[in-house]
């Protein structure tokens, strides 16, 4: 029960930081897109959802190293989650634009 509930806490933080940081316009988690010509840019909306899906899916792995059935799917529970806050800012962006 208490592995459950650190499992539960551990991946509901990483989703809510992960879409709070989206969210915020994904500064530190997101680096900057370069040009053709090496100068920087604005990253497309499709680069930070790409790049908000990669986010996602590495701490799905992280939450179920050595975890057992249960964890697994708790893991894969929360990982939805974590994509539909990628999801809803690729809308968001592209309503606003």
């Amino acid at each position: 029960m208490m592995r459950a509930r650190n499992l539960l806490m551990r991946t509901t933080g990483l989703g809510l930081a992960l879409v709070t940081a989206l969210a915020l316009g994904a500064g530190p988690l997101l680096a900057e897109c370069t040009n053709r010509d090496g100068t920087s840019r604005d990253c497309t909306p499709s680069e930070k959802y790409y790049r908000c899906m990669d986010g996602a899916d590495d701490a799905r792995a992280q939450c179920s190293a050595g975890q057992g059935t249960r964890g697994r799917i708790g893991c894969w529970l929360f990982w939805g989650f974590d994509a539909a806050g990628c999801s809803a800012t690729l809308y968001t962006a592209i309503l606003i634009s």
